[in-house]
């Protein structure tokens, strides 16, 4: 697979990608090997932002909203002037509106969980019409009843 384009006037060299995730190993290998020019920063709260965005001056942020760690950094990432882009994990992005388009970019992973979503439907189908959660206690009871 050829390397992702990144829609930015600079040489890829040039980019500083922060990983701003509470589990940022998920996602370092593929980005490192996807994009093994560029700068990769990780932080894994929302405490140090400030600081680390004044220190690396990132271009690109591929953030999580970790909810466990309080309100989302919305405007800190929205208005910090050397991001371009902005890159939600999840689905949802009802955290960040309103933005100006002109300038940062806004994208999220819509459609990701499409084919494991079909598969845990397909396995709750399953599970209830073949009766899994009665054998399974059953099992745990040491009882062993075909119905």
């Amino acid at each position: 697979m050829p390397p992702a384009q990144i829609p930015c006037p600079k040489p890829l060299h040039e980019l500083k990608l922060l990983v701003h995730h509470h589990m940022s190993s998920l996602y370092l290998d593929e980005v490192r090997t996807r994009f093994p020019q560029m700068q990769v920063v990780v932080l894994d709260n929302y405490a140090d932002l400030p600081a680390t965005l004044a220190r690396e001056q990132p271009d690109l942020v591929l953030s999580f909203r970790m909810g466990h760690l309080g309100p989302f950094p919305r405007e800190t990432l929205l208005s910090w002037p050397s991001i371009r882009w902005l890159h939600a994990t999840g689905a949802g992005i009802e955290h960040l509106p309103p933005w100006d388009p002109a300038r940062i970019m806004v994208t999220n992973s819509a459609g990701i969980h499409g084919r494991i979503m079909a598969e845990y439907a397909a396995w709750a189908i399953l599970n209830q019409t073949q009766r899994m959660p009665t054998f399974a206690r059953q099992q745990r009871e040491r009882v062993w009843k075909l119905y």
